[in-house]
This record gives structure tokens, C-alpha cells and sequence, in this order.
């Protein structure tokens, strides 16, 4: 059986165009895991407050958070009320990717949105919106009385009324009614002459028996 022998320079220029190829396959993966799509641009990360967010106290500032870092001069933030009135316009302060816009404490509840233009570093424009509620409770306080206000006068009760002559008359007094208290006056001159004239009669009498008597045993 005949063998067929391969000539030492074809080994060696085989083995040199296989490690070629690696070398050449081992570039293109490496470029193209380092270099991202052309079609990639700057997005938007995060927002704060939060897309469709409710609030109970104003919140500090508006902060737009990119993948890229932005043109300072191109960014662009306005905020408009439930009425569509822009309320917040050119308060942005940019910073890498990074955009705050500080917040009018003053501003009522109500629904906001926020829309913004930017451009990022490689040219491309992005824009987009967001919108959150300001739902700030109202405080209740106790109504404060002032020095001048009128206050409500409850009705002293009555005096009760002494019983007359009269109500003597017609019977004692029906459960419930006030009775007048005793006094202890003094007898009137009227009373002593009363008295005085009963002594009186009562001795005159006294004496016309006596006096029966006395002629009777004469």
C-alpha cells in the first residue's frame, strides 16, 4: 500500500493561514463586543417625581437622569399646570447626563407635566414628557375666638315669687311651687291694740259677775 507524502512546506503554510484566521476571528468578535450599534442614542433613564405619581407635599426639585451625557445648551425643561399655563420655564441646571430643575413651593395642588427637549452628545435630539399630581391636604384648624367676638348669654333663673294673700287662700300650694319663708317681725301697733282691747272686755266682764254676785248675797 503506497502512502502519500505531503511535502513539509505545505504543512507549515496551512498551519500558518489557520492561525491567521484565529487571530483575524479573535479581532472582529473583540471589536464588535467594544463597539455599540450605530443605532444606540441617549435615553432617558429616570425622572423624578415619578411618571403618574401622586404627592402630598411639594417635592424639592424635577431631576432628569440620561444614559448619555448632554449638550448644556440644548436642554430644555417647562412645566405647565392642569390649565396647560406654563408655570416653571429655564431653571435647568445640567450636569453630565444629569438635569435638575428646582421647584416653586408656591405652586397649588393641582396635576403638572413636565416636558423636556435635549441633545446628547452625539447630536441627537430627545424629547418626551411626564405628568404627576400635587395632592396637598388641607389643614384643619379649630376655628379661634378674638377678644371681640359675642359671647352666648345663658338666662339667669328667675327669682322664685312670695305667696300672697291670695294664694293663702285658695289652698296650699300644688307640689313644685316655691314657698315663702317665715319672718320673725315684730307685732305691729294694730296687734297690741287688739290684744288690749280683748283684756279689756275680758276684765269688764269679769267684773260685772263679781258684782252680780256681791248684790245677790246682799
Amino acid at each position: 500500500m503506497l502512502r502519500q507524502v505531503v511535502p513539509s512546506n505545505t504543512r507549515r503554510r496551512a498551519s500558518a493561514l489557520a492561525r491567521l484566521g484565529a487571530v483575524l476571528a479573535i479581532t472582529v468578535l473583540a471589536w464588535a463586543v467594544s463597539t455599540p450599534p450605530a443605532s444606540a442614542h441617549a435615553a432617558l433613564d429616570s425622572i423624578t417625581p415619578v411618571d403618574g405619581s401622586v404627592l402630598q407635599e411639594p417635592p424639592a426639585q424635577i431631576e432628569l437622569v440620561f444614559n448619555e451625557e448632554l449638550l448644556a445648551a440644548s436642554v430644555k425643561v417647562a412645566v405647565t399646570d392642569g390649565s396647560g399655563d406654563t408655570v416653571i420655564r429655564d431653571r435647568s441646571e445640567v450636569s453630565s447626563a444629569t438635569v435638575s430643575v428646582s421647584w416653586n413651593p408656591d405652586l397649588p395642588a393641582d396635576t403638572y407635566t413636565i416636558a423636556y427637549r435635549v441633545v446628547s452628545g452625539d447630536g441627537h435630539p430627545i424629547t418626551g414628557q411626564s405628568t404627576f399630581t400635587l395632592d396637598i391636604p388641607l389643614a384643619t384648624a379649630m376655628p379661634s375666638m378674638t377678644f371681640g367676638d359675642a359671647m352666648p348669654l345663658t338666662p339667669a333663673p328667675s327669682a322664685p315669687s312670695p305667696i300672697t294673700t291670695s294664694s293663702v287662700a285658695s289652698g296650699p300650694p300644688t307640689a313644685g311651687a316655691p314657698v315663702a319663708a317665715t319672718s320673725d317681725e315684730p307685732v305691729s301697733l294694730t296687734d297690741w291694740r287688739l290684744i288690749g282691747a280683748i283684756a279689756l272686755g275680758t276684765a269688764g266682764g269679769i267684773g260685772i259677775v263679781i258684782w252680780q254676785r256681791r248684790r245677790k248675797a246682799q
